[in-house]
């Protein structure tokens, strides 16, 4: 299939058609789910925060909406998918997922979800719920943007090897995250705040203005949202052992009961990434889902409930479209190929 994926890397909307095209005519013979991922549904800045995060513009959102439904889509909540994914009755139904618990949800992507009569869900970050201070990662990201390169550089000289000074600032940011422990990350974020002179009246300004709060959540409840687990402080799980993994869990399950009154049962791995722990501290817990953000349809053949895939998707639609062809093609050409 690496044809198909050589057609067009640029944003080309005669490209974006073809691969719009495909997926409706493929969708018309197929019944397998998937289930979305968004992250931020905003205008998209400069910033470092909005890169690493991934952005989508409403409008954008809007055109996945409508595409899938073009194609015979049927738009279910999480807890049904996994339902349909247990029983083994394939339907052609997508389920929507926000990650993290920012402020735009409610903000931007609410409006849209209740407007299309959409259930969602949330998997949040329960660190953020009502929170006046800023979560380590995101403190990270606002004040990098806030300091020269030349000094920040040499602050990040004392925690990795700066090879290559051209860089972009997303994946040496992404580099120190999955490198450093848990320490050096809040060392860190907590050093770069300070060099960028980031005030505690600053920092909850901040936070109060980028993260949801419970009003809003229990206002979203009401026409169709599920909160979900993210992890309490988003560590990257590659980072951390099997007692700091189901406390981080366990955390987050607490929060949620306590605060929102519901008991969630599906997890998504920060970052996307596993470790070898996590599939029996979720068990223990009785958490049912833990899900990915690989690309992927959801077939018979991929159906572990504790490695299931979402399709991210971005301000560059058309690379949603170019995966979901890739994906359909290759699933037609398995089926073939076995009969």
């Amino acid at each position: 299939m690496n044809w198909l994926k050589r057609i067009s890397f640029k944003r080309n909307n005669a490209i974006k058609w073809l691969y719009f095209s495909i997926n409706i005519v493929c969708a018309r013979f197929l019944n397998q789910p998937m289930i979305l991922c968004f992250h931020r549904v905003k205008n998209p800045s400069a910033s470092l925060l909005d890169k690493r995060i991934g952005v989508t513009k409403p409008h954008v959102l809007e055109e996945v909406i409508r595409f899938l439904r073009i194609a015979g889509y049927q738009f279910v909540s999480l807890e049904r998918m996994i339902q349909i994914i247990e029983e083994g009755n394939f339907q052609k139904v997508v389920a929507v997922t926000f990650d993290d618990g920012l402020s735009d949800l409610y903000e931007n992507a609410f409006p849209i979800m209740k407007k299309h009569h959409i259930p969602f869900t949330c998997f949040l970050i329960t660190s953020l719920l009502d929170s006046t201070k800023l979560l380590w990662l995101h403190k990270l990201y606002i004040s990098w943007d806030r300091i020269d390169r030349p000094v920040r550089d040499d602050i990040l000289r004392n925690y990795i090897e700066l090879n290559d000074t051209t860089q972009c600032d997303e994946k040496v940011a992404g580099d120190i995250i999955h490198s450093l422990d848990r320490q050096d990350l809040e060392g860190l974020a907590t050093r770069l705040s300070e060099i960028a002179q980031m005030s505690p009246e600053d920092e909850e300004f901040l936070a109060r203005d980028l993260y949801l709060h419970g009003l809003a959540i229990e206002e979203m409840k009401t026409h169709g949202l599920k909160i979900e687990l993210h992890g309490h402080n988003h560590w990257p799980l590659t980072r951390l052992s099997e007692e700091e993994t189901k406390h981080e869990l366990e955390t987050s399950l607490h929060v949620i009961r306590e605060k929102l009154k519901s008991r969630p049962h599906f997890f998504a791995m920060p970052y996307g990434k596993s470790n070898p722990y996590l599939k029996d501290v979720a068990k223990q817990l009785d958490i049912r889902g833990v899900f990915t953000i690989q690309g992927k349809l959801l077939t018979r053949h991929n159906k572990d409930p504790y490695n299931l895939p979402r399709f991210c998707i971005y301000d560059d639609i058309q690379t949603f479209y170019r995966s979901l062809s890739v994906e359909f093609i290759k699933y037609i050409v398995s089926k073939f190929s076995k009969n």
